[in-house]
């Protein structure tokens, strides 16, 4: 339903619009719905807190957020030579819903990410990229029943070979920590245990 006021707009000759209060305002003849897929404009990875954030063009709904829909690689395509990449399995939501997703990756994860580092991927700016599938996240798109909101539309994916790269890239500076060790004096073995990959 639409209300509006007199001085909203007027004709050529300067006389104001004729005024819908909301008490008489008028129903919508016809309802397009946001049918559109959103884009990934960008995306910023930090190795140091594990953050990778994602940048749209359209408000996300973070609820429908799944972290196993994206890829990190070493180039826009893993059809060449020394190709290195990983499949996210786990990230948590840091932010609500938006235009800009930011998400943590697990210590698995992430410590995965900073073996294969030493393999030539996500060290540096110009060995990060992404692919995307469409379910990695959706809008708030499609038929709306009111109250309740639409389904939402699938983010458009970003399939391998047209890998986007990085925009803000923060490589790994954090020194490791030793977290707890053991000694088997029966075995002469002493396992130690570190807050990262070592």
């Amino acid at each position: 339903f639409l209300s509006i006021l007199s001085p909203t707009i007027s004709d050529i000759r300067g006389n104001p619009l004729v005024e819908v209060p909301s008490s008489m305002s008028a129903q919508v003849q016809t309802i397009i719905y946001d049918t559109t897929s959103p884009l990934l404009l960008n995306f910023d990875l930090d190795m140091n807190t594990g953050m990778l954030t994602f940048v749209f063009n359209d408000v996300m709904n973070v609820a429908t957020f799944i972290a196993n829909q994206a890829t990190l690689q070493n180039a826009n395509s893993t059809a060449v030579s020394l190709a290195a990449y990983f499949t996210l399995t786990s990230a948590q939501v840091q932010s609500s819903s938006d235009y800009i997703v930011i998400t943590k990756l697990s210590s698995s994860d992430l410590n995965q990410i900073k073996f294969l580092s030493t393999y030539g991927f996500a060290s540096s700016q110009n060995n990060t990229f992404i692919t995307i599938q469409a379910l990695l996240i959706k809008n708030f798109g499609g038929q709306r029943t009111y109250p309740n909101l639409g389904p939402g539309v699938p983010v458009l994916s970003i399939n391998n070979g047209n890998g986007k790269q990085v925009r803000y890239f923060t490589p790994d500076t954090t020194p490791p920590t030793l977290v707890s060790f053991t000694l088997d004096m029966n075995a002469l073995v002493m396992t130690l245990t570190f807050s990262e990959t070592v």
